[in-house]
């Protein structure tokens, strides 16, 4: 839930507040920006390949020398890395990782300013309800 608040006198967004009857107008624009952890699937990918690789490295030397713990120990990173190229797999790839952000531009006598962002529609068409309304209230 946002940090927002809009009464019959204030619009308030986070710590700053804005005067109703000194909003002159406001708009909504969208942005996109990429999302964080962008590389993951990429790291979850090397992390899986060449944790298999060792682990069929380990797993050769335990049994070739007869050891097996190393065998076993093989097998588990095989294991281990596999579980990690799966997980690489359904991991979002680096093309859809924007995500699209509102951004509430109000404008009052001083100037723009940027009030407001989310990435939930609903939320910025709550905000822009609420704002209209009590913009057409302070000037009855």
């Amino acid at each position: 839930m946002s940090d927002f608040s809009i009464d019959d006198r204030f619009a308030r967004f986070g710590s700053t507040r804005y005067a109703i009857d000194k909003i002159t107008s406001f708009s909504v624009s969208t942005r996109q920006e990429r999302a964080q952890g962008q590389n993951s699937r990429k790291l979850f990918a090397s992390g899986g390949f060449f944790g298999s690789i060792v682990g069929c490295i380990m797993a050769r030397i335990g049994h070739d020398a007869g050891d097996q713990a190393t065998f076993f120990g093989g097998c588990a990173v095989i294991l281990a890395g596999c579980g990690l190229l799966w997980k690489a797999r359904k991991m979002p790839s680096d093309g859809s990782t924007k995500r699209t952000l509102f951004c509430l531009l109000i404008v009052t006598n001083a100037g723009e300013v940027v009030a407001f962002e989310t990435a939930s529609l609903a939320e910025m068409d709550d905000i822009e309800s609420a704002l209209e309304q009590a913009i057409i209230d302070s000037r009855r």
